[in-house]
């Protein structure tokens, strides 16, 4: 059963010593089959449609699809490293993703998802990220971008 919902999200990424934080607000589905949740959101990014499809598999393993002008795929798994495809407006890079840690209590009317996890290139660390994300049952639908 697809569900509108409320997502907030709050993306940390760590270089170095320095930290930025980005946050987003926005209407998406939540669907649970199979024993996982699949949370899909829309975005505009830069001036273009951008759509992300995160497929959550309890605390052990998340991917996370956009669908856009700059598609990337990333497979984030506690333990394991590995390549995903990167779209950039300057071309497709294949980098390394590691994950130390997913915790998830998503359920049929919401709930939290963490997860942490690195970025490297050419196995040097490029960063390290954070998303938290609350997602809360909404009862309008959103409309489409």
């Amino acid at each position: 059963m697809k569900k509108d919902v409320w997502l907030s999200i709050k993306g940390i990424q760590h270089v170095g010593d320095e930290s930025d934080t980005v946050e987003l607000m926005t209407g998406g589905n939540l669907v649970i089959k199979d024993g996982k949740t699949f949370l899909t959101y829309k975005e505009k990014v830069d001036d273009q449609n951008e759509t992300t499809l995160l497929k959550v598999e309890g605390n052990d393993r998340v991917t996370m699809s956009r669908m856009g002008p700059y598609r990337s795929h990333f497979i984030i798994e506690k333990g394991k490293r590995h390549l995903c495809h990167y779209g950039t407006d300057f071309g497709d890079l294949t980098i390394g993703i590691c994950s130390q840690k997913i915790t998830s209590s998503l359920d049929e009317s919401g709930g939290d998802l963490y997860f942490r996890y690195t970025i490297d290139v050419n196995s040097a660390i490029a960063s390290e990220n954070e998303v938290l994300i609350n997602v809360k049952e909404c009862k309008r639908s959103w409309p489409t971008l």
